[in-house]
């Protein structure tokens, strides 16, 4: 049988492997310590593939394309920031996001 665990930690992209840790490994308050910088690009995902700099944003795989989105981590990754960095769960005061949006640009 597949381990969820396993598949889970095989789909985490390198920021989620970067974000997990240091957001759950807090031992005081979030509030006197943690500010989230809440950066959306709103049409990131309509951009091509192909164009390099996308790769510092999403996690990108060879598809029939070229480079092409992988979907699994996109899912894994909205997961991460919808549901597990909400402010109901971290515990973050509103005071301390800053949520901003953002249009791609070369």
């Amino acid at each position: 049988s597949k381990d969820p665990a396993r598949i889970q930690k095989s789909l985490m992209s390198a920021l989620e492997k970067e974000v997990i840790p240091g957001m759950f490994s807090i031992k005081t308050n979030p509030n006197d310590s943690c500010y989230w910088v809440k950066r959306t690009f709103t049409d990131l995902y309509e951009q091509r593939g192909n164009d390099p700099a996308l790769s510092i944003y999403a996690d990108l795989i060879p598809g029939k394309r070229g480079l092409e989105f992988d979907v699994e981590t996109i899912r894994s990754l909205n997961h991460l920031k919808e549901a597990r960095m909400c402010a109901k769960y971290v515990g973050l005061e509103s005071e301390n996001i800053f949520e901003f949006q953002l249009k791609w640009q070369k």
